[in-house]
């Protein structure tokens, strides 16, 4: 008897696992919090990491990084296939039992141990492309870190599922810390590039760990049925759309690369990066939440939408402003964080930065792809952008990295609006409500750009903070005065300031 009722709550635990069960106002709070806890954990590995190469590079020199660096640019390329988009898959899908889970379990660990076994048989020719003996030891111990990866891929996506983002924080920034303790102690002791190796191997170490012990399923024998093919290959899709994707992100760079130099390269890969990363600090983290909460609303379309739009609010309410003031101050931010001798960046940075806010938008087409389950959807749109953005860039290389920046910011720009249109089509989501949600926004970030540029010369004579951090007080003001103007009340801040308070309120104990 005991045997039995032991059973019966471990397939009760198991069931609830697969299929959480949330009502819509515990969804609700859930999901802000959800978004709030996976921004916070990416600001702080990010800070975690920024740290650690400061560290290791008064340890380590530029050849250790470099060798590293050689078999990380194939790795990546690897990378992209890792999970074959079927965690996305997991999340959004309304039902799952234990024997689609444990054959996704499967097909992600032995891909991804396949991957392991290529790279460890092409190190040989790696070594011999870059006529480095020593990339033979450094591509074989890389390759444990894919291993790691198809392992924990599923767990991941069942706590993303169950909305246990705190958890997922918890792993993250754990197994961060203890793999830059760990290289950092390698790096000291003399071990050099084998302590960025065995960062990268322990970091995915350590996150396996902690996803088998945050979550009790296991994963069982696994049996390919129609429905696993169905759910393999809209991953396939996703896989696809980030193909095309990487794609488009790095065609410029090797554009610029072969038609000038590597000074000038230099000076784009710089600004480009400077410019991605409040995108990805602000939109790339909320993807998994999103594309969990959406998925658990689809059903309900006008609470959908709703949810979406909002979404939308909330990242433009903060993106439109950054946007704007990375534009105003490009010049100082960029001596600020790099120095003198990249003032030609200054001006690629300036350019890409009137994009920030259509970068943090755009990524938010992929959410209602994957919810709806519709990622032949978003395959073709990555196969109708994708050309667009690389003919652009052929065409900007004639008026050097600055027409590439140009060329990336105005079709980024161009198709954001029409890429949420596509992907809301099947929920006929239409560009009048976009704008009604939106334009404030947008006229509040521009006015307050124009009445601070003309006051930004009286702060010349100041020391650089003083010229950063008071524009940036002044844009603040002007920018939340005219929202109240063109909204007739305080409701866009007292809203913002709803979702934070909604963060910090823990109403359960499941993040």
């Amino acid at each position: 008897m005991r045997k039995i009722i032991t059973s019966l709550s471990k397939a009760r635990k198991n069931s609830f696992t697969l299929n959480p069960k949330l009502s819509e106002d515990v969804l609700k709070g859930i999901a802000i919090r959800s978004a709030g806890i996976t921004i916070t954990e990416r600001i702080i590995e990010y800070a975690i990491n920024t740290i650690s190469v400061i560290i290791l590079a008064r340890i380590l020199t530029p050849t250790d990084f470099g060798l590293v660096a050689m078999v990380a640019s194939i790795a990546g390329i690897f990378g992209i296939f890792r999970d074959l988009g079927i965690s996305d898959i997991t999340v959004q899908a309304a039902e799952l039992n234990q024997t689609q889970v444990s054959t996704l379990f499967w097909v992600n660990a032995l891909f991804n141990g396949a991957i392991a076994l290529i790279l460890i048989a092409s190190s040989p020719l790696i070594s011999k492309f870059y006529r480095e003996p020593k990339l033979i030891g450094i591509t074989i111990l890389y390759s444990l870190s894919f291993i790691f990866v198809g392992l924990s891929t599923q767990h991941f996506a069942l706590l993303k599922r169950s909305m246990r983002f705190g958890q997922i924080a918890i792993i993250g920034i754990t197994s961060t810390i203890l793999s830059v303790i760990i290289a950092i102690i390698m790096a000291a002791s003399g071990f050099g590039y084998w302590s960025i190796i065995v960062k990268q191997v322990t970091l995915g170490l350590f996150i396996t760990l902690g996803a088998w012990a945050c979550l009790s399923w296991k994963p069982g024998r696994p049996v390919f049925t129609k429905e696993i093919w169905r759910m393999i290959g809209m991953g396939l899709n996703i896989v696809g759309f980030f193909v095309l994707n990487y794609f488009v992100l790095n065609i410029d760079k090797t554009i610029i690369g072969w038609r000038l130099d590597a000074d000038q390269l230099g000076y784009y890969d710089r600004a480009f990066q400077l410019a991605i990363m409040p995108i990805s600090l602000l939109a790339m983290p909320l993807h998994s939440v999103a594309v969990s909460t959406l998925s658990k609303l689809k059903n309900e379309l006008d609470k959908y939408i709703k949810y979406y739009l909002n979404s939308l609010l909330a990242l433009n309410f903060i993106g439109i402003p950054v946007s704007a003031f990375l534009f105003l101050k490009s010049d100082d931010i960029v001596y600020l964080l790099l120095g003198p001798k990249w003032a030609f960046t200054e001006k690629l940075f300036k350019i890409f930065s009137v994009g920030i806010w259509a970068g943090i938008t755009y990524g938010t087409h992929g959410w209602l792809h994957i919810s709806l389950g519709r990622t032949d959807r978003w395959l073709k749109w990555g196969l109708i952008s994708a050309p667009c953005f690389v003919a652009s860039y052929f065409i900007g290389i004639n008026w050097g990295p600055t027409g590439v920046a140009g060329a990336y910011t105005i079709i980024l720009v161009a198709l954001v609006f029409p890429s949420i249109l596509y992907g809301g089509r099947p929920i006929n989501l239409g560009f009048r409500t976009l704008i009604i949600y939106l334009w404030r926004y947008f006229v509040s970030g521009i006015v307050s750009l124009f009445v601070c540029i003309p006051l930004l010369p009286l702060l010349a004579d100041f020391n650089i903070w003083l010229r950063i951090l008071l524009p940036l007080f002044l844009y603040a003001i002007l920018y939340l005065s005219c929202l109240i103007i063109l909204f007739r009340n305080v409701k866009p801040i007292f809203y913002l300031l709803s979702l934070f308070m909604e963060y910090v309120k823990r109403k359960d104990g499941r993040n």
